[in-house]
């Protein structure tokens, strides 16, 4: 294992050693180098057992994907741009792309983190690298349309968007916050999903550029209009430069569409993540009260 394989996952005060599988996922290994030292949040799995989850700048098709993990294995979400460290017990809701593993010795502190994170929610997370050599960061040379859209991601990178903390106190009668949140909460993640299903018809081919643009942009209008409602002024601002932009487009090319859906998705991810820590999702489970099973009706006739 050489010294530039080898960075630090500080969460919470503890410094958690892990090395790289440069060998297995050498992509994906080489656009974690470049965008380190890091600075984001972890927030805990909700339904795929003692798994930590910390969103990375940059996107990166999968690379040696794996459908079941040990405790120990990181792997990489290309769908969420997440780094998942997975510390116990385990039942992965996808094939994630094994990249890195927990040095051995730090697996205990790993799972007292997950703990903490589990009953505490998001802690705070410092990615460094080890004492190899620093690694060129990727330069940008897209669009002016994409350089906005990654302007705006770096914005709202490393504190909460004002977009989300007027969230926390916006109200639609007859029930408040709650079902505002929890709403742009999912609107922001259907709005990935379905900029990754557009991402695969540009990478297929099928479509034409110009088709391509266009359905795409007809989708953020759309998605424009449901966050609307729940107020992101600055977010529905960029959106609609976005599709207006496709739509005015007079020759867009395969590669530029891939290149700003790409830029949207991390922005729109890490939007999402900040709504996403917003959700006190452990008091909402063990408070929740299910209503009782309706009664069957009796039918007419009978």
């Amino acid at each position: 294992m050489s010294e530039d394989s080898v960075f630090t996952l500080v969460m919470g005060g503890r410094p958690v050693r892990v090395f790289l599988l440069d060998g297995d996922a050498p992509r994906i290994c080489s656009a974690f180098r470049a965008c380190l030292p890091l600075d984001s949040f972890a927030v805990h799995a909700k339904f795929a057992g003692e798994e930590l989850i910390v969103m990375t700048p940059f996107y990166e098709e999968p690379e040696n994907e794996v459908p079941s993990v040990s405790p120990g294995d990181i792997g990489y979400y290309p769908a969420r741009q997440t780094l998942c460290l997975f510390y116990g017990e385990i039942a992965p809701f996808a094939s994630v792309s094994l990249f890195a593993r927990v040095h051995p010795d730090d697996l205990d502190a790993a799972r007292q983190a997950g703990q903490t994170i589990l009953s505490g929610g998001p802690a705070p997370v410092r990615i460094e690298r080890g004492e190899g050599p620093k690694a060129r960061p990727r330069r940008g040379s897209g669009s002016a349309l994409e350089s906005v859209v990654r302007q705006a991601l770096a914005d709202i990178w490393s504190s909460e968007p004002g977009d989300v903390s007027a969230l926390r106190s916006f109200e639609r009668p007859p029930m408040g916050n709650m079902p505002c949140v929890l709403y742009a909460n999912f609107d922001l993640f259907w709005i990935v999903e379905n900029l990754l299903v557009f991402r695969d018809l540009a990478a297929d081919g099928k479509l034409s550029p110009v088709q391509l643009a266009r359905i795409t942009s007809a989708m953020i209008r759309r998605t424009r209009s449901r966050l609307a409602h729940w107020g992101f002024p600055e977010a529905c601002d960029l959106l609609g430069r976005v599709s207006d932009d496709l739509d005015q487009s007079p020759r867009p090319t395969r590669r530029g569409l891939i290149a700003v859906i790409d830029s949207l998705v991390l922005y729109t991810n890490r939007l999402q993540s900040w709504v996403d820590a917003a959700v006190p999702w452990g008091d909402m489970d063990r408070a929740l009260q299910r209503s009782p099973a309706r009664a069957e009706e009796p039918r007419l006739g009978r």
